[in-house]
């Protein structure tokens, strides 16, 4: 199954993280019971880590793609801000300056000069807003409670994790050296980091770079899944 992180109609009212996790889970059904494989991107990746770690031992690996680990705090670099309701207090060229300093976008480059912003694209930054102005995901080092206890916070676990990292991040952005923090988030020998070479944060899930991602998902679930079935053979 495939969930949207944000403007899925089913999720739009959550409460808060556990609230979103519930209703995921919930939406699973049966499923939850059955061998799976939990994939993200970007911000998508902080409400997999929960989805998974509910899923326990049914949860046989997850993929987290172009995202620092939750304990790494992104607002405080991307807009100097510390919290949810800092971010929210800024106009809607602050908040677009540091999303494409962060994370390149073409489209958006063009109204970097424009303040205020043309409505269509202030529209755009109050969606990126209400995104990342969720004090429950604790990405802002004034919020760091919300990772210290609970689905969000490092330390060991027996699921294993591939970090998928896009090779020309910008130094803001989700860099390789970011996102190897994911190792934290399991146990020891349980990780592996894999750089997807020539591709930028966005374009990672572009049909053009899946062209690389795809395989090296593909085959690392081929030896999941290899590795489970020769266990089962000789147990």
């Amino acid at each position: 199954k495939v969930y949207d992180h944000f403007g899925d109609e089913r999720f739009v009212d959550c409460k808060n993280l556990q609230d979103y996790t519930t209703r995921i889970i919930d939406d699973l059904g049966d499923l939850t019971g059955q061998p799976c494989y939990v994939f993200a991107h970007s911000h998508g990746c902080l409400a997999a880590l929960a989805v998974a770690r509910e899923l326990g031992s049914s949860c046989r690996k997850l993929y987290v793609a172009a995202r620092r680990p939750p304990d790494m705090p992104l607002l405080d670099e991307v807009w100097s801000v510390s919290s949810a309701d800092e971010l929210k207090k800024l106009s809607g060229n602050k908040l677009l300056r540091g999303l494409i300093a962060a994370w390149p976008n073409e489209v958006l480059e063009q109204f970097k000069d424009e303040d205020p912003l043309p409505p269509p694209i202030e529209d755009a930054m109050n969606v990126v807003k209400q995104q990342y102005a969720q004090p429950a995901l604790g990405i802002g080092s004034a919020e760091s409670s919300a990772v210290a206890e609970g689905p969000l916070a490092p330390g060991p676990w027996d699921v294993p994790i591939l970090a998928l990292a896009a090779a020309d991040e910008r130094p803001l952005g989700e860099t390789a050296k970011k996102v190897s923090g994911w190792e934290r988030y399991t146990s020891e020998g349980n990780f592996a980091l894999a750089v997807v070479e020539k591709v930028g944060h966005m374009a990672l899930m572009s049909d053009k770079s899946q062209s690389e991602l795809v395989p090296i998902v593909l085959t690392d679930l081929l030896q999941v899944w290899w590795r489970e079935q020769a266990s089962a053979a000789t147990s």
